[in-house]
């Protein structure tokens, strides 16, 4: 019965793999068209195992025969090639892949993976113990399937003569979201009025709470009292914020807040999400030698490796911030010193020198 379950999910993970269109190899005769989902990881417990197929869409391929003396098409010679985010490539099938039975096309059939092991009939699907020990083990043990790309190569052939076929290669990525790492500010941490946040998370949108924390309170309370001091969600991996100085909500002098980031993910039936853990940082005085260093750090980050050594030198020589910082022979307060951090930061590549004083 084992044996039967793995077949089963092996069959149901050949049409899952499919994402973006690449360009065909369409000739005179057939002509391919493929429409997916966008997803970025997928759920075993999404896969109808007993019917040898997936139970929600992922993708249609709409199959054009141009030349009107073909009437049955079959796939034939499909191949499933998994390039892992860890280096290892794998064939998923042993031999020349899989092909089915033939079946009619009169000039235009559509044909969704929810057909496959239902109206077309799949043959000669047989896969690797590699397979087995680096993709299904894996997925039957973390229910998630290893990041990495996923090739689907599907030829298809006039029924009668196979020589006249035609191919299209559709790869869909898939990423291992496992945790959400709150960088900075780290736990406990003491910082300026607009700290920079920073988060590591790989998916494509984030959302971010911020919210004060009184005395007494948990951090699950905390973090969820409205009103919230700043809530907003970051389309397109973005990792970092910088804590505005004008139009928001003021962190205040002295106080306590917590923050934490939900990673979001497409997956097929819509978005999975992570959270990250709730981290707690205090906002200090101008004048606490903490503050000061954390600046140091916030210009040595936005800098970049570029300047390595001079914030190595820094440190060696124990050197730290003045309490008064100055720009042009002018005082800046601690508002302007912010926004000229935020400017740096979208402009790091044009700073022509920095210099120890």
């Amino acid at each position: 019965m084992r044996n039967k379950r793995i077949l089963y999910l092996c069959i149901a993970i050949s049409f899952l793999f499919i994402h973006s269109e690449a360009p065909s190899q369409d000739n005179e005769n057939i002509k391919l068209t493929v429409t997916n989902a966008d997803i970025q990881q997928i759920l075993p417990s999404q896969l109808d195992f007993q019917n040898f197929q997936n139970t929600i869409w992922l993708f249609t391929i709409t199959i054009e025969v141009i030349n009107p003396e073909i009437r049955e098409v079959k796939f034939i010679d499909c191949k499933i090639i998994a390039n892992l985010k860890d280096g290892g490539k794998i064939e998923l099938l042993e031999g020349d892949g899989f092909y089915s039975e033939p079946f009619p096309v009169e000039r235009v059939k559509t044909i969704t993976n929810l057909d496959f092991g239902n109206s077309i009939i799949i043959r000669n699907f047989k896969i690797s113990s590699e397979v087995r020990n680096n993709i299904i083990e894996p997925v039957l043990a973390s229910g998630r399937f290893p990041p990495g790309e996923y090739i689907f190569k599907i030829n298809v052939a006039d029924a009668v003569n196979p020589k006249v076929r035609t191919s299209k290669d559709i790869s869909l990525v898939l990423e291992s979201f496992t945790q959400v790492e709150l960088r900075s500010p780290r736990d406990g941490e003491l910082t300026n009025e607009f700290p920079l946040f920073e988060w590591n998370f790989d998916g494509r949108e984030v959302e971010l709470t911020i919210n004060e924390k009184s005395p007494g309170a948990s951090r699950e309370e905390a973090i969820s009292k409205l009103p919230l001091v700043y809530h907003n969600t970051f389309i397109g991996r973005q990792n970092s914020f910088q804590y505005p100085s004008t139009n928001i909500r003021p962190l205040q002098k002295g106080k306590s807040y917590v923050w934490k980031i939900v990673g979001k993910f497409l997956e097929t039936g819509g978005y999975g999400q992570i959270q990250s853990p709730i981290a707690e940082f205090k906002v200090a005085d101008e004048t606490s030698p903490a503050l000061r260093l954390e600046l140091l750090d916030q210009l040595e980050l936005i800098l970049g490796s570029k300047w390595k050594k001079v914030f190595d030198k820094i440190k060696e020589d124990e050197l730290t911030p003045t309490e008064v910082f100055y720009l042009n022979n002018k005082q800046l307060t601690h508002a302007e010193l912010t926004e000229i951090l935020e400017f740096l930061k979208d402009n790091s590549g044009n700073v022509s020198n920095v210099t120890i004083e």
